[in-house]
């Protein structure tokens, strides 16, 4: 999807991602995250939008821990080239603020030093405003599971940040060895590793739910059945390079754009079912599986989310069908942001399918969304 089609007046925030930045400069390089003027379309949404945030993410998947993020991160000169090419990056771009997308980042090594990252970065940042009039905002994206953070997250959450955003989805996907859910959440049950147990994982850690988003994602994941057989935990899947099926709309290999989700569900003899174990849906259609999250699911998370006093929500990535971006808008920010016709094509008439439960009572916390987008990976049309 282009910025210009972009429902400006349903987010607080939008982040484009991603800069990146090498050795041995360290200085943040816009690639072709600004391609066609990508940029300046993106900060043109304020127009719609005046109370908009728009803020860069900095590093992602493509930016190595080993050659670039740790050299960085143990030198201070390093570090102080980084921070300093942030901020005039962010400057020189209008943006509102700097996202870190440090990922794979291991819970062990480099956790002190990071941690004097963001506080290098937060002393930068209240400087530069006492010169520059406005404060620019400082974030992070967080991993789910006990291997990342526990060393470094809480007071990088707490002491620097303006807020965290936990990465609540891709617990599946090409490396699984048996189809099950992308998005895993049932307070209810024990599963070692899914969102609800990284949740409660982060509050023992100290970080304040006040400054955490929870991220939602905005795709499906695919995977070849070889049995046919439409159920959650088979093994029978084909685990070979780029078998499992890819969707039309954008993504590799593994992939469904929302829009792809959507075409799957009304095609003739799709099978739509939900797991009460993950209190997810999942989607077959002959040999294809897909999991998702549904306005059903969405319902039990968000709620959730709510009561237990979070920050709000974020959404990974940008589609043309905008099934969950709408629900997520109105659950988030309340119905009056809905000022423009959904293009959602999804049936959601019933919210909670037969034998699920919803104890967090209402959706009803004015609170903050979040919408990152990727050029390249953003769906266009």
């Amino acid at each position: 999807m282009t910025p210009e089609y972009i429902d400006a007046t349903r987010y607080t925030h939008i982040f484009v991602a991603f800069a990146s930045f090498a050795a041995p400069t360290f200085k943040l390089d816009a690639g072709g995250s600004d391609t066609n003027g990508y940029y300046q379309r993106v900060i043109n949404l304020k127009q719609r939008n005046p109370n908009l945030k728009i803020l860069i993410s900095v590093g992602g998947g493509d930016v190595s821990s080993e050659t670039v993020w740790r050299p960085m991160v143990q030198s201070a000169a390093n570090r102080a080239a980084f921070v300093s090419g942030c901020i005039s990056f962010a400057h020189d771009n209008h943006f509102d603020g700097i996202d870190i997308d440090w990922e794979g980042h291991p819970d062990t090594e480099n956790a002190t030093e990071t941690v004097t990252l963001f506080a290098d970065l937060r002393a930068a940042i209240d400087a530069d405003a006492k010169s520059f009039g406005s404060k620019l905002l400082l974030t992070s994206a967080l991993q789910p599971g006990k291997q990342f953070g526990a060393k470094w997250i809480a007071q990088s959450v707490n002491q620097y940040m303006d807020f965290g955003m936990l990465m609540a989805y891709d617990f599946a996907g090409t490396w699984s060895t048996q189809t099950q859910a992308l998005t895993p959440f049932n307070p209810q049950q024990t599963a070692a590793y899914d969102i609800y147990q990284t949740m409660q994982y982060y509050t023992s850690l100290g970080v304040q739910n006040s400054k955490l988003a929870i991220g939602f994602a905005n795709y499906g994941v695919t995977f070849t059945l070889l049995d046919g057989k439409c159920v959650m935990g088979s093994t029978q899947i084909n685990m070979s390079d780029n078998a499992a099926p890819k969707g039309t709309c954008g993504g590799g290999s593994g992939i469904y754009s929302y829009a792809d989700i959507v075409a799957l569900q009304n095609t003739a003899g799709s099978q739509v079912n939900f797991d009460q174990a993950s209190q997810t849906p999942f989607l077959c259609n002959g040999n294809i599986f897909v999991t998702y999250d549904n306005p059903a699911s969405l319902k039990i998370k968000l709620a959730y989310i709510s009561s237990a006093g979070y920050l709000g929500s974020m959404v990974w990535t940008t589609d043309r069908d905008t099934t969950v971006t709408d629900y997520i808008s109105v659950a988030t920010l309340g119905a009056a942001t809905a000022t423009t016709t959904p293009t959602s094509s999804y049936n959601s008439n019933n919210l909670n399918p037969a034998g699920t439960t919803n104890n967090f009572g209402q959706i009803s916390q004015p609170s903050l969304l979040v919408l990152m987008i990727m050029l390249g990976v953003a769906v266009y049309f």
